[in-house]
C-alpha cells in the first residue's frame, strides 16, 4: 500500500512538472475539436466551445438552429498557444461545416422584405449591376426601385423555396446612365466652278472632297440595357470637311454647237413635270455618271420624252426598276430607279405618255429618275436633248 501511494505521488508530481515545463515552452495541452468529421480548431476547454455555439445561435436567423448543430468530438492534444482558436473563429467554422446553415440576403423593398440564397461571397450588387455597363463608357447603374440588402446566415430549409438573390435581382429594373464619346462624320460639300478653259459639257474634278469629324460627348440613358434617352453634352470639331471642287466647261466650238442643235431637233420633252424638280446631277459630274439625275418626290409621273416602243420594263441591275423606250434610228431613252411601271414591254407609247413613277430602287441615293440618251449603243450627254444645257 505504501509503495502504491509513493508511485501515485511520483506520477502526480511528474505531471505537474511536465505541465509547468510546457507552459514555460509556450506549448499548451488543449482540446482539439472535430465537427462533422473535420478538425475546426483547438479550445482551452469545453466552456470555450459552448460559448462559440452560443455565438452561432445568436447570429443564425430562424428557429431550431440547435437542432441542426452536430455534437463535437474532443481529443487532448499539445499545441502552441497561438494556435488556440478564438470563439468567433470557432463559431464561423461551425457555421461553414453545417450544411443546413447557409448565407443569404435579406432584401427590403419598401415595407416588404424576403430572404434569398446567396450564391457567392462577392459584392453581389456591384457585380450584378456591372453587367449593364456600356463598353468604353463611364457608367453609373442603379436599381430603379430603392433596394436594401442585408447579408446574414439562415436555415436552408427556411429559405430554399425563395430561390437565389440573382433570381430576385432580375425582377428589379436597372437604370444605367453612360457618358459616351463618339465621332460623327461631317459631310463635305460639292462646289461647281465654271471654267471657260474647258469645253461645255466637260467636267473635271479639281480636288476630291473629304469628310470632317465631329466628336460628341453624350449622356445616354438605358433601362434594362435598352436605350431610352440621349442628350448631347458637348461637341468638338476634330477636323473640318474639305469641299469637293468640280470644274464645269463653258466654252463652245462649232462642233459642240452643231451637236447641241441636233439634240434640240429631236424635240424631246422634259421627262417629269418641271414644277416637281428639286435638284439635278449632270452627265459626268466627276464620277463617270452616264446619265442625268432629276430629283423629284416619290411617285412623281415619268413621261416618254418622245413616241416609241417599250423594249424594257423590268429590274435592271443597279438601275432598279428601269424602262427603255426605242425611238427608232438607233435612239433609245432610259428611265431608271422607278418605283412602279405604267407600261409593259412591247407597248407603243406617245410623247408625254406616263410610263413609270419616280422612286429609289437599285443603287440609288434617294427618290429621282436617272435619265439616259443612248445613240447607236453609246450613252451621250442628255442635257441638250431636254434643254438642260
Amino acid at each position: 500500500m505504501g509503495r502504491t501511494v509513493k508511485i501515485s505521488a511520483f506520477l502526480a508530481i511528474s505531471f505537474v512538472c511536465m505541465v509547468l515545463a510546457l507552459y514555460n515552452t509556450d506549448v499548451r495541452m488543449v482540446l482539439n475539436v472535430s465537427y462533422n468529421g473535420n478538425n475546426i480548431g483547438a479550445v482551452k476547454n469545453r466552456e470555450q466551445y459552448n460559448r462559440a455555439v452560443l455565438s452561432v445561435l445568436d447570429c443564425v436567423n430562424g428557429n431550431g438552429v440547435e437542432d441542426v448543430l452536430s455534437d463535437p468530438v474532443f481529443s487532448i492534444v499539445l499545441t502552441k498557444k497561438e494556435n488556440i482558436s478564438s470563439e468567433n473563429k470557432l463559431a464561423n467554422k461551425i457555421i461553414l461545416n453545417t450544411s443546413e446553415i447557409v448565407a443569404g440576403y435579406k432584401t427590403t423593398v419598401g415595407d416588404s422584405s424576403r430572404v434569398y440564397l446567396c450564391e457567392n461571397d462577392s459584392d453581389i450588387v456591384a457585380e450584378y449591376l456591372s453587367n449593364y455597363n456600356v463598353e468604353g463608357a463611364v457608367c453609373k447603374s442603379s436599381f430603379v426601385t430603392e433596394l436594401n440588402l442585408e447579408k446574414g446566415y439562415y436555415l436552408y430549409n427556411n429559405i430554399k423555396e425563395n430561390g437565389t438573390i440573382n433570381d430576385f435581382l432580375k425582377t428589379v429594373p436597372v437604370r444605367t446612365v453612360a457618358s459616351v464619346v463618339r465621332d460623327v462624320e461631317i459631310s463635305y460639300n460639292t462646289i461647281q466652278i465654271k471654267d471657260s478653259g474647258l469645253t461645255k459639257g466637260t467636267v473635271k474634278v479639281q480636288s476630291e472632297g473629304e469628310n470632317g469629324v465631329n466628336r460628341l460627348t453624350e449622356e445616354v440613358t438605358y433601362l434594362d440595357g435598352e436605350e431610352t434617352d440621349r442628350v448631347t453634352l458637348s461637341q468638338e470639331v476634330i477636323s473640318t470637311p474639305q469641299d469637293r471642287v468640280i470644274l464645269v466647261g463653258t466654252s463652245e466650238n462649232a462642233s459642240v454647237a452643231a451637236a447641241k442643235a441636233a439634240a434640240h431637233s429631236m424635240g424631246f420633252i422634259f421627262p417629269i413635270p418641271k414644277n416637281t424638280l428639286t435638284s439635278t446631277s449632270p452627265f459626268g459630274d466627276g464620277r463617270g455618271h452616264k446619265g442625268y439625275d432629276l430629283v423629284a418626290p416619290y411617285g412623281t409621273p415619268i413621261y416618254a420624252v418622245k413616241a416609241g416602243t417599250v423594249v424594257r420594263a423590268s429590274w435592271y441591275s443597279g438601275y432598279g426598276y428601269c424602262v427603255d423606250v426605242d425611238h427608232g434610228n438607233g435612239i433609245v431613252t432610259r428611265y431608271g430607279h422607278a418605283s412602279k411601271f405604267c407600261v409593259s414591254v412591247g407597248d407603243k407609247v406617245n410623247q408625254g405618255d406616263m410610263i413609270a413613277l419616280v422612286g429609289s430602287t437599285g443603287n440609288s441615293y434617294g427618290n429621282h429618275v436617272h435619265f439616259e440618251v443612248i445613240i447607236g449603243g453609246k450613252r451621250v450627254d442628255p442635257a441638250p436633248y431636254i434643254n438642260m444645257d
